[in-house]
């Protein structure tokens, strides 16, 4: 006979057992002395003894015999037979399902979830060396799955539970072998193995920040925490993968791989893991989506190791065999991997990125702004660039930048002999932003005595300059290719070697051009919309379309193609029209200002997205950070003009409310307002003061009242700095 479990209220079983409810099996025997039907489950291996109270003939056993019994439905995974009910259909052509358990880890290992049946019948699938289970799989073609259905909001919310199956980054932990932190609730920031130990950061419910093993955690998911059974809603399901982390290497060698190696840190392969590359080389490639990248100029024996170097005036490849086409495609993957991983961020549901980059020499710190405002146009704000300078002395240990946040300098000693220091402090300050919104340097191992600093080039000034990574051998030949001589001058913005001499990208598209000059912004967004285009390819003067739109005039049109990451840096012509003075261009010129991140005070960039159009608004604030409270920009006089942004922020009525409620906070406000009208340099200084005057680490020897007090108050400054070093409008 089949049956029923359902638990008696107040039974054993309900309170221990209830995600068995439900559950259907089959009576095996009795057992008169515990007096308990013994019951074999369908849906897992095993049986369990249950008194008759709590047992029900199944629905389908009461039916006439001329009914047809439900039928059990199967995983496409696991393979295991469970109950239709048990089992998320996804609406791919075929129908696929799959128990919930391995759809939830499928979901949580991948970084774009899609249909696992669909990859396999594409044979795009692959396991890794080592691994068993049908969820740790890989796919070898980001090109070919994109055919297969990818998974979405909708399908996760069938599910019951989100949270994470083992200790990894993000997960909800329970503590429960720290002392005096026993059955506190936890969430993982990092999770780092080295050859004696395994252990995880974790962040308390407070932010307090934890260092403890692996077997201190138990994970708080769902099933065993008891939500499920009470029939809560799952905290991660808002949120997939929104308290993980992904972390990916720029380059310029492979010394930032070999640091996450050090650090356990598991990540696919990405393109620049293993190469040689210049900043111009990566502003290239993610402009161009990684065209050209497996192209090579010349084979030369290059260094004192004797790696043969398959070499560009971009980038050089000394450990793999470009001449093959198994090599080839191994890199286009990875690039159409690094595209997809950075592009994702822009949805809701997307993990953070930290992509780290090495200057390959101290100049390169001087486009540190440049790289990341083009990051952040391709992949929003979840997109964090950790900058490291290497073959240094002094001045060692986090900056901080203060006018961009999700922007991080690190000052390393000479061999970058604490760049494992640097990844950590990026991938703990990653956390803390995205969680706890604390954009500060207390997680930095050391805090450089510089930090702050208003941009990258005034860090540079104050460093020892070097070419440590662009360095001739003994030979004089050179770690990427020479050809014209651009090896020391640097290579210009066109790709040398396969277009020098001039002319038009061959990807610069006429049609595209034609669209940008004449068409309404819904035919334009129509054209664009399914297509793969190369909005910063430029034609035969060297510009982009989006200077034929700033010369248009149509901000809808801008907006466009901004959201398609068309970099203001990338076209000559946009370049001077946002450096120079004056008011030309209008509103134009100040949304690509504003998008180049060129410093703007809010009222100006409020007054400028407000004149573009519904839903690119919207999406561009989104894109770009942008903030539009209509009730911070209140008219100044009965002309309409606007107040400095700077004097309606500092002096409102609620920041002056939250400077009270934080302990010295109101002193600390009434310093920023004494000096709201002083030149842009003098309030760097006097910001600068007081950052290092309430920083943290200045109160490590009083005691943790006051220490609180002082993070407190350094926070509340730092929410203030972008309003207050904001340039007068004008």
């Amino acid at each position: 006979m089949r049956v029923m479990l359902r638990w008696q209220p107040g039974s054993v079983g309900s309170t221990h057992l209830a995600y068995l409810n439900g559950h259907v099996g089959v009576i095996n025997s009795w057992d008169s002395s515990s007096r308990r039907w013994q019951v074999g489950f369908e849906t897992f291996d095993g049986h369990l003894d249950v008194a008759a109270e709590h047992l029900q003939v199944w629905a389908a056993e009461k039916a006439s015999k001329a009914s047809k019994p439900q039928e059990a439905a199967s995983c496409e995974m696991c393979l295991g037979r469970f109950l239709e009910s048990q089992v998320v259909m996804l609406p791919c052509p075929e129908k696929h399902g799959y128990c919930e358990t391995c759809l939830r880890k499928w979901i949580l290992t991948q970084l774009v979830p899609r249909c696992y049946k669909c990859l396999d019948e594409l044979s795009v699938l692959a396991l890794p060396q080592g691994a068993s289970e049908p969820w740790c799989g890989l796919v070898t073609s980001e090109a070919q799955a994109s055919a297969a259905y990818r998974i979405g909001k909708e399908d996760i919310e069938q599910l019951s539970c989100m949270c994470c199956f083992d200790v990894s980054c993000g997960a909800r932990c329970v503590i429960i072998g720290y002392p005096g932190l026993v059955g506190e609730r936890c969430v993982v920031g990092r999770v780092e193995k080295t050859k004696t130990r395994s252990f995880a950061v974790v962040y308390l419910s407070n932010g307090r920040r934890h260092e403890m093993d692996l077997g201190c955690l138990e994970v708080d998911d769902c099933l065993s925490s008891g939500r499920q059974a009470r029939g809560e809603t799952c905290p991660s399901k808002s949120e997939r993968l929104g308290l993980g982390l992904s972390v990916a290497s720029l380059g310029c060698a492979c010394v930032v791989k070999q640091a996450m190696d050090e650090m356990f840190v598991e990540q696919l392969a990405m393109p620049f893991d293993w190469l040689v590359t210049r900043v111009e080389g990566v502003l290239y490639f993610f402009r161009h989506h990684f065209r050209d990248f497996t192209h090579y100029d010349d084979v030369q024996v290059v260094g004192e190791h004797g790696f043969t170097s398959f070499r560009s005036a971009y980038h050089a490849f000394p450990h793999h065999d470009l001449s093959t086409s198994t090599a080839r495609e191994a890199f286009q993957r990875r690039a159409e991997r690094m595209m997809d991983l950075v592009i994702s961020c822009r949805e809701a549901s997307a993990r953070p990125l930290l992509l780290v980059r090495v200057c390959a020499r101290s100049e390169e710190l001087d486009q540190s702004e440049e790289l990341y405002h083009l990051l952040r146009l391709l992949g929003g704000q979840k997109v964090f660039l950790l900058v490291v300078i290497t073959e240094q002395i002094q001045n060692l240990g986090a900056v901080q930048h203060i006018r961009l946040s999700n922007l991080i300098l690190y000052v390393c000693k000479v061999g970058s002999a604490d760049l494992v220091d640097a990844v950590r402090f990026g991938m703990d300050y990653v956390y803390m932003a995205v969680a706890f919104g604390r954009h500060t340097l207390d997680a930095a191992k050391a805090i450089s005595p510089v930090s702050p600093v208003p941009d990258a080039a005034t860090l540079r000034q104050m460093l020892k300059p070097h070419k440590h990574w662009l360095t001739r051998d003994r030979r004089g030949l050179s770690p990427t290719s020479d050809l014209e001589g651009c090896f020391e001058t640097g290579p210009g913005r066109f790709f040398p070697g396969r277009f020098r001499g001039g002319g038009a990208s061959p990807y610069y598209d006429q049609d595209l051009e034609k669209m940008v000059l004449s068409s309404t912004a819904a035919d334009l967004a129509s054209f664009l919309t399914g297509k793969s285009l190369q909005v910063n390819a430029w034609n035969s003067a060297g510009e982009t379309v989006l200077w034929k739109a700033f010369q248009r005039g149509d901000l809808d049109i801008l907006a466009l193609l901004l959201l398609q990451a068309a970099d203001p840096n990338a076209s000559t012509g946009v370049r001077r029209a946002v450096a120079a003075e004056g008011s030309a261009g209008g509103a134009a010129r100040r949304l690509l200002r504003l998008a180049a991140g060129q410093p703007m005070s809010l009222a100006k960039a409020y007054e400028t997205l407000q004149e573009v159009s519904e839903p690119h608004r919207r999406l561009l604030c989104g894109r770009l950070g942008a903030f539009m409270p209509p009730e911070v920009f209140v008219a100044a006089d009965g002309g309409g003009a606007r107040a400095s942004a700077v004097a309606q922020l500092l002096f409102a009525a609620p920041t002056v409310s939250a400077a009270k409620g934080v302990r010295g906070g109101y002193e600390a406000l009434q310093e920023l307002q004494r000096n709201a009208g002083k030149p842009l340099e003098a309030r760097r200084q006097v910001l600068r003061q007081l950052l290092r005057s309430w920083h943290p680490d200045k109160h490590q020897s009083a005691s943790l009242q006051q220490q609180e007090e002082a993070n407190q108050i350094f926070c509340f400054i730092q929410k203030l700095r972008d309003v207050f070093l904001q340039p007068s409008p004008g």
